[in-house]
């Protein structure tokens, strides 16, 4: 809530086609984890960031699908500590 995300940039330089469709696009599935270990909001956060990144993609036919997945919580530690995670809230 301090810093929210304002802009997101992925970084697979697609050239925009008529409409400013992506001409290439690129399939991937990204699939964004949070500790559902405690009654926190994160789980409504991750959705709305799933859906953002996902409304973008449809809209300029990135081929990008984002998801949401609860991990327990100390199985998310460990991938934390591993460096597995890329978004994560420390709240």
């Amino acid at each position: 809530m301090e810093s929210p995300l304002t802009q997101f940039t992925f970084e697979a330089r697609a050239t925009l086609i008529a409409n400013d469709q992506c001409g290439h696009p690129v399939a991937q599935t990204i699939t964004l984890t949070y500790d559902g270990g405690f009654p926190q909001a994160d789980d409504q956060i991750m959705e709305q960031m799933a859906s953002a990144i996902n409304n973008i993609s449809a809209t300029y036919n990135m081929g990008l699908t984002v998801s949401v997945e609860p991990l327990p919580l100390s199985f998310f530690y460990t991938q934390l500590a591993s460096g597995h995670l890329y978004t994560f809230n420390d709240a």
